[in-house]
């Protein structure tokens, strides 16, 4: 997951914030500040989700990231699924605006179907 529209520090203080609010509401969801280029010296600008969402946890995790957004008023959150193994794009989303009921099912429709597709490695941004 990343923050298209900010600056790499405001984006890095973002994932920072939404994978330790993910930790506390969704315990089970493997959660990690992630850099979007190895080369960088920061903390990361990314939240990747790895390991989690064979475990039944989609509905619950979206609920925690639309509740996290709604509290943090971020405009735009973009979603990312990689293949295991080559880390090849399979599926991007980019959601905008307030969070709402819709917003909850479209990122719990991400996830589990996510969640369903075998070669799916984690959620997360592809890089830059």
């Amino acid at each position: 997951m990343s923050f298209p529209g900010v600056g790499a520090r405001e984006a890095g203080v973002l994932a920072a914030d939404l994978a330790e609010f993910l930790h506390a509401e969704v315990p089970q969801a493997a959660a990690r500040q992630q850099r979007a280029d190895a080369k960088r010296q920061d903390a990361g600008a990314l939240v990747a989700l790895a390991g989690a969402l064979s475990l039944g946890v989609g509905p619950i995790l979206a609920r925690g990231v639309a509740r996290w957004m709604a509290k943090r008023s971020v405009a735009q959150l973009h979603l990312v699924r990689r293949r295991a193994g080559s880390g090849e794009v399979t599926t991007e989303l980019t959601l905008e605006g307030r969070p709402s009921a819709r917003t909850m099912k479209v990122i719990e429709w991400f996830l589990e179907d996510t969640a369903q597709d075998e070669d799916a490695g984690a959620v997360g941004e592809a890089g830059e």
